[in-house]
């Protein structure tokens, strides 16, 4: 069964709710817990209906008037837990080289596809280490919009903190803010990133000195393709 890498993401995340709820679930709690839309976590649980993959049945919810059933959604089966998706270092090569290799390959052209691909992606992450490494890559990509100058600017404050650490994370945050109120950034997806730092927060506290190493030489790797 072929299934897109968000999908995999999606899936592999609603049975994670499922297994810590022990319940089917409604779309709007699965919308909440992955930060989600309503409308996308509920096509997505739909599709995935199509494919076999998850099941919907009607149930009468606690907060429906009487006599009403909304429907809910469970796994299909116990096959569902062996749905083929990369795990630990082949899912950091995977993901970290198709983002190289985008960028290399793009060019500047490719900024703004590759922002949109990780914003996308960050809600279905149970990864830390690619939260992480996602996470501080789209900020520094939303910071593309700005002059060669200011951006060498906020490269240098950051070291001075020792990025990728969690200082830096937060220094980074604060840039970020400031130059949206500025109005010097996009603030669409500048919002929709702020959605997700309180989960790289986390990741990042969860990560060994060796990944640490690992995240900040990729990102390293990540400014010098950006130039910056």
């Amino acid at each position: 069964m072929k299934l897109t890498r968000r999908q995999k993401d999606f899936l592999n995340k609603f049975l994670s709710l499922y297994r810590e709820t022990g319940e089917p679930l409604h779309y709007t709690t699965v919308a909440r817990r992955m930060r989600l839309g309503n409308v996308t976590a509920y096509e997505m649980l739909r599709l995935l209906e199509s494919k076999g993959l998850v099941k919907s049945e009607y149930r009468h919810a606690k907060t429906s008037s009487p006599g009403r059933s909304t429907v809910f959604f469970r796994p299909a089966g116990r096959e569902v837990n062996s749905v083929p998706s990369p795990r630990g270092e082949d899912e950091w090569k995977e993901a970290t080289s198709h983002i190289l290799r985008t960028l290399v390959e793009g060019g500047e052209r490719s900024h703004r596809r590759v922002l949109e691909y990780l914003i996308e992606r960050l809600p279905f992450h149970t990864n830390p280490d690619l939260t992480v490494v996602e996470t501080i890559i789209a900020l520094l990509l939303n910071l593309q919009q700005l002059t060669e100058e200011k951006r060498r600017g906020v490269v240098e404050e950051l070291r001075k903190v020792g990025f990728p650490s969690e200082a830096g994370l937060q220094v980074l945050v604060g840039v970020v803010v400031g130059l949206v109120g500025a109005g010097l950034l996009d603030k669409e997806y500048t919002a929709r990133l702020l959605l997700h730092l309180s989960g790289c927060r986390d990741a990042l506290a969860t990560l060994s000195p060796e990944k640490q190493v690992q995240v900040s030489a990729f990102v390293q790797e990540v400014l010098n393709i950006l130039k910056w």
